[in-house]
């Protein structure tokens, strides 16, 4: 069996514009605080994943929450480049790409060994106060 590439194209674009795939109340409230200060921290790093429908409107299939911590910070003054980089997933209709939102961006995520960490950021010569540990899902002992 081949595995497909599906994501077709990466662009910037208007991520005020980009419409909701899911609904308002589908994800519970978890970690937005984190998110906001990563952002704050370390700029916007990872690219919405998206999907433009046969008449042309773009959707969500990931950055739906990024999107809120973004309209909050927008809100409190920061400054947020008005385009920002898109991925654009081939899905085949908007079931396909609910269900890619369902499986491909709510998986469950492999927690982080806590003593592979430690020594690998000690290597790194990264000292552990400068991470905020309470946002990483690692593992403890």
């Amino acid at each position: 069996m081949k595995i497909e590439n599906k994501i077709f194209k990466t662009e910037l674009i208007e991520w005020q514009k980009i419409k909701d795939l899911q609904p308002k109340n589908l994800k519970i409230p978890f970690n937005l605080e984190y998110l906001k200060s990563s952002l704050i921290k370390y700029g916007f790093s990872k690219a919405f994943d998206v999907w433009e429908d046969k008449k042309g409107d773009i959707y969500f299939i990931d950055g739906h929450t990024r999107t809120e911590v973004l309209l909050e910070l927008l809100n409190d003054g920061f400054e947020i480049p008005e385009k920002l980089t898109c991925n654009f997933r081939d899905c085949k209709d908007k079931r396909e790409a609910i269900k890619v939102l369902l499986e491909v961006h709510n998986q469950k995520t492999n927690r982080i060994d806590e003593t592979s960490m430690i020594e690998w950021i000690d290597v790194e010569d990264i000292d552990i106060e400068e991470i905020n540990i309470e946002s990483v899902n690692v593992q403890f002992e």
